[in-house]
């Protein structure tokens, strides 16, 4: 009885929530590192899905170009081989003296394949020819020449174009400025050489989308081939 009364008068003071939590066996930093982890896995799980996408995206970019740079490799192996056929049927017809089958053959493989025409318009330099003759084939030389070099710049600006419609702008930007390089007379006119400056700015800082955008501009006069 007494004892009862003992209990009644000195109730027991609450226990400590620092001796409750080490009396549950489990120790104070042990929370804290939990809490850590599960912070560091989501980091961590968030940077390897950000990582996998660009590698990813890098992957994708780096066999399109592949895709495309085989794909006009065949088409030029193709133009190779047309205009060698075409060559060796209009070569007979080139001589020396002039005559009509002559001088329409020599227009056809001008128009028609440029690097041909230039090679045989060189050889024709070589012949006996009278001055007024001569004088006629190094015009046409020249003019091969020409032709030859719009011919290249045109395939240049086409595979740029062509890398910029698949949204490989830092490839089309590099394509782009090599066709400028051998901008020929011709075109000079045609071409907006200010937006050409702010595309080799842009270029230069490695800003490839919009220095694409930028040379696309300048060419926008200037028709080729789809």
């Amino acid at each position: 009885m007494e004892e009862a009364t003992e209990s009644v008068k000195h109730p027991k003071e609450p226990v400590p929530p620092s001796r409750i939590r080490k009396s549950s066996g489990k120790p104070l930093w042990l929370d804290y590192f939990d809490t850590f982890s599960r912070v560091a896995l989501a980091v961590i799980g968030a940077s390897w899905a950000i990582t996998s996408f660009y590698a990813q995206r890098a992957q994708n970019e780096h066999t399109l170009q592949i895709q495309i740079e085989s794909q006009q490799r065949a088409l030029e192996s193709q133009r190779e081989i047309s205009e060698a056929q075409l060559a060796a049927n209009l070569i007979p017809h080139i001589k020396c003296a002039d005559d009509e089958q002559k001088l329409m053959a020599l227009l056809i493989l001008d128009s028609a394949s440029p690097r041909s025409a230039a090679s045989v318009a060189n050889a024709l330099l070589k012949c006996e020819q009278p001055p007024a003759a001569k004088s006629a084939a190094q015009s046409f030389a020249l003019a091969t020449s020409l032709t030859e070099l719009r011919a290249n710049f045109l395939r240049q600006l086409s595979d740029a174009r062509q890398y910029r419609r698949f949204g490989l702008d830092q490839q089309a930007a590099g394509e782009y400025e090599k066709a400028y390089n051998i901008l020929p007379v011709a075109f000079k006119a045609d071409v907006d050489h200010s937006a050409a400056t702010n595309a080799r700015l842009a270029l230069e800082s490695a800003r490839f989308a919009e220095a694409a955008a930028w040379f696309e501009d300048a060419f926008r006069k200037i028709q080729t081939s789809p």
